[in-house]
């Protein structure tokens, strides 16, 4: 909007001659406001080791007015040793910090999506992630494995005391919530809710650093190094838990908005309708039980009773891809990864 009005003010040749200084007031307003919209505020980073699908999707995504740096951390870049990804992520935001000093930008970043080399995100991600303006958001993403389970962590399960801690997988959540708005699962994995509910926004003890958007002051606010990886960590919780731990006792709480999801390349690009077909599946392998989830997902009746193979794929996968979920299921081998 400041830039159309200035645009206007110039055509009507105001910007070169005013008939008085309130009008020149006015007009030397809108210049600086549309300055420092020019300002770099956001950097788009990765670990490193991006695919062509993740570039591409960062390419296309929206971005605010302004230069957005693209940072890489090249913790696999041809000719030298490969990072761990603790140490990768650490590289990535020593580069975001200091990236004001060593462009020349007038003033230090403010925010930085970190996404994963084998994220594929939603064109609106960025805009979507930043419009709820809290300091730690990341998109709603499922592991790249099966069981395809949302990275989405609430309540402290177990404490073995050190680093050794797990948290409850929020499936049943995200679940309800992906049954509710079916338009995010999409067979390529990538999704966007055009208008956010109001509750879309979740708080977290934890999520992924697949793709996530955190504010400088939390960097600022912890002491690094910011992700570390412990050798009495094990199965995959690693430096995300950790760091997202370290934002915790930082005084800032991470949240997932359900309203973006971003997709995670396997085989293929894997969203919420691998997470939903999975649990479809997984209550067709246990029929003797009628759970909400086969009366949700319709894969059963409340008696137990199944229903054809075909048609519960076909509820919560659309598109091509249905042949081969129902394939693999007919065979007993679930969904492939």
């Amino acid at each position: 909007m400041v830039m159309e009005q200035v645009v206007e003010v110039a055509d009507g040749g105001v910007g070169v001659a005013v008939e008085d200084l309130e009008q020149a007031g006015e007009v030397a307003d809108l210049l600086a406001a549309a300055a420092r919209e020019a300002i770099p505020r956001f950097a788009i980073g990765t670990p490193g080791d991006p695919s062509p699908l993740m570039l591409r999707s960062v390419y296309a995504m929206e971005k605010p007015p302004g230069e957005v740096p693209f940072l890489d951390a090249q913790m696999s870049k041809q000719g030298l040793a490969k990072l761990d990804i603790a140490t990768a992520r650490n590289h990535l935001v020593e580069q975001f910090l200091g990236a004001h000093e060593k462009y020349g930008y007038p003033e230090p970043l403010q925010w930085l999506l970190q996404v994963d080399g084998d994220a594929v995100v939603h064109k609106g991600t960025l805009q979507r992630l930043q419009s709820w303006n809290v300091a730690a958001v990341g998109a709603l993403c499922v592991t790249r494995y099966r069981p395809f389970q949302p990275v989405v962590y609430r309540g402290l399960c177990t404490d073995k005391g050190g680093d050794m801690r797990s948290y409850y997988v929020q499936w049943q959540e995200v679940r309800e919530w992906c049954a509710k708005y079916p338009q995010l699962l999409n067979p390529h994995g990538p999704a966007l809710l055009e208008e956010p509910p109001e509750d879309a926004l979740h708080e977290v003890d934890w999520t992924g650093s697949h793709c996530f958007l955190v504010h400088r002051s939390v960097y600022e606010a912890i002491e690094p190094p910011w992700f570390e990886n412990h050798s009495n960590v094990r199965w995959g919780s690693g430096s995300d838990r950790i760091f997202f731990e370290k934002v915790k006792a930082a005084g800032f709480q991470p949240r997932v908005d359900y309203s973006v999801v971003a997709g995670h390349e396997a085989k293929m690009v894997l969203g919420m309708a691998d997470f939903m077909a999975w649990q479809a599946i997984s209550v067709l392998e246990d029929a003797d039980s009628a759970s909400p989830l086969a009366v949700s997902a319709g894969a059963q009746t409340a008696s137990g009773e199944g229903r054809e193979l075909e048609d519960v794929e076909a509820e919560v996968y659309v598109g091509d891809d249905v042949v081969r979920v129902a394939g693999l299921v007919a065979d007993g081998e679930g969904v492939a990864g």
